[in-house]
């Protein structure tokens, strides 16, 4: 994740492609006198854009979940605060603290597994060892 980011900055500093360097006035020139360099750089435009939408969607949700994360456990320390429990209430608190912790940690661990065996599973590697049941101009051993 910090990777595809840690690119998708270094793509924009150095302008996607044959662009960087150029003020906005040789670009300008540029694309008004080749017709193909301006479709060039409205693609480069509108990588740009939706690089900076995603970026900020992951932000948000990001910030929500953290947010949500937070609210739960104030919810959860709130209610554990009201309990008849033979132990302190301070030790009810922080248990439960611990617990939304550990709650959490185990939940993103089981999603990284998750996204590893799924990336494991769709490698060029695992396809070329299956590729020849699918092939149909598959010659038969004598």
């Amino acid at each position: 994740m910090v990777s595809r980011i840690w690119q998708g900055l270094q793509a924009l500093v150095n302008g996607l492609g044959g662009a960087a360097g150029l003020s906005d006035e040789e670009l300008k020139s540029q694309a008004m006198q080749d017709p193909v360099y301006t479709r060039n750089l409205i693609a480069i435009e509108k990588a740009r854009h939706a690089w900076k939408v995603q970026l900020a969607g992951i932000a948000a949700v990001v910030i929500l979940g953290s947010l949500a994360i937070a609210a739960w456990t104030l919810v959860s320390l709130h209610a554990a605060g009201h309990l008849k429990l033979p132990w302190s209430r301070m030790a009810t608190v922080a248990g439960t603290f611990a617990g939304s912790i550990l709650i959490t940690v185990v939940t993103a661990l089981v999603h990284k597994r998750r996204t590893r065996r799924r990336a494991a599973a769709a490698t060029p590697a695992n396809q070329a060892q299956n590729g020849a049941q699918g092939d149909q101009n598959q010659v038969g051993a004598p």
